[in-house]
């Protein structure tokens, strides 16, 4: 399957708009997102358009690298997530 570029949106405040910081390759979707820690967190979702997942990941922003994190103990997807 093709992966494709996904990019991650920063609001600029000071030109009131939606700017292009980064693209990234992920095939996942209906995924819940969270900031924590200059990190964004990716839990759940699909993958491969089929298959519910139990997956949490992780993408550090200074890195731009991936770290998949303990699994949930239930598949999830279009769910929502907060930071408590």
């Amino acid at each position: 399957m093709l992966q494709k570029l996904k990019p991650i949106l920063r609001y600029n405040m000071s030109l009131n708009k939606w700017q292009k910081c980064s693209e990234f390759k992920f095939i996942d979707y209906s995924y819940a997102v969270f900031y924590h820690k200059n990190c964004l967190l990716f839990v759940g979702g699909r993958s491969r358009g089929v298959q519910r997942n139990n997956t949490i990941k992780r993408l550090d922003l200074q890195t731009f690298k991936w770290q998949k994190m303990s699994e949930m103990s239930q598949r999830r997807d279009d769910l929502s997530a907060v930071m408590l």
